[in-house]
């Protein structure tokens, strides 16, 4: 009975030696040293020498050194349940220790509150968050400023900024007012005038005289009243002599007029000899082109059955230039 016990006490301890012992074998009879079976398995020197050895203590977790071993079988291609009969066996490791099982609710703290319950009734306490509270609140600003009725008294910020919109455009007016005035006739005392021509010349500097007093009379008088203050111009006043009718510019040589009909919308191109484009845009149906520049012009012209050409008044075929609804032409 005593040697028995014995040896039930060393069995762990011979085993653990023998599954080291073989596995140095293993690794011998190939001809690897420890450092050069290491670096095949990227492992520590010092961890395969406590392997061989028995000392499992020193390699920390049962699972670890059943690992390494099985590591070693496979770099050795050796098999490996003997080796594995004689190391300590596995241990099984909880993975949920003080964590929350896996079926607990879900809970976003960080989405937007829904406005209704699952019994689809209002959650006012929901409308209190900034997400529905601010978006709500602009809502009805904007409700409020269009049902405000047109007849409203705004705040007089915003009268002075329309005020300073309108002065320009009421500047522009009076120039317009004053711009008869800018009229000048040539007064030559020393040349008598016939009844006919001075009351010509009368009524010629009458209505500049009365734009200008109107211009700057004073608010709430009548512009009768400042005409009526005017008084008559008795000074005799020379008609200049009417121009000569200017002479018809002969056309220059090279110039010619384009004029292009659409019953359809197109899209047209003119240029002219100095390379400048007098048209470049789609037309639309019922326009008349009136083209005056350099001859010869270059054109073309898209959707050319809408289109109706002329070249100094003669009409211009497009039939032979036309490919696919599309003409290119040149006009000399």
């Amino acid at each position: 009975m005593t040697d028995r016990a014995s040896l039930n006490l060393v069995a762990p301890d011979a085993g653990a030696r023998h599954a080291g012992e073989l596995l140095r074998r293993a690794r011998e009879a190939q001809g690897l040293t420890l450092d050069h079976l290491a670096s095949q398995i990227k492992v520590s020197p010092l961890k395969l020498e406590a392997l061989e050895q028995g000392r499992y203590d020193s390699l920390g977790d049962s699972n670890f050194t059943r690992a390494l071993a099985m590591t070693v079988c496979r770099t050795l291609r050796i098999d490996a349940t003997e080796i594995l009969a004689g190391l300590p066996a596995a241990r099984l490791h909880a993975l949920n220790q003080g964590k929350s099982p896996i079926n607990e609710p879900f809970r976003d703290h960080g989405s937007v509150p829904a406005l209704f319950d699952r019994g689809h009734r209002l959650n006012l306490k929901a409308l209190l968050a900034p997400q529905w509270l601010v978006p709500l609140v602009f809502l009805a600003a904007a409700a409020v400023i269009y049902a405000l009725p047109d007849t409203m008294t705004w705040p007089s910020w915003f009268g002075n900024s329309v005020a300073s919109i309108e002065t320009p455009m009421a500047s522009s007016e009076e120039d317009v007012a004053l711009a008869p005035s800018s009229m000048q006739v040539a007064v030559d005392p020393a040349v008598p005038l016939s009844p006919l021509d001075a009351a010509s010349a009368v009524g010629l500097v009458e209505p500049a005289s009365v734009a200008l007093a109107s211009a700057v009379a004073p608010a709430g008088i009548a512009a009768s009243d400042v005409v009526a203050s005017v008084p008559a111009v008795t000074v005799p006043v020379a008609v200049l002599p009417s121009p000569a009718p200017a002479s018809v510019a002969a056309p220059a040589v090279g110039a010619g007029s384009v004029r292009i009909a659409l019953t359809e919308t197109s899209w047209i191109e003119v240029v002219d000899a100095s390379g400048s484009k007098l048209f470049s845009r789609i037309a639309r149906a019922g326009e008349a082109l009136e083209l005056q520049g350099q001859a010869p012009f270059r054109l073309r012209i898209g959707n050319v059955s809408g289109v109706q050409v002329s070249f100094r008044g003669q009409p211009v075929s497009l039939t032979d230039v036309t490919r696919n609804n599309t003409a290119r032409v040149e006009l000399k």
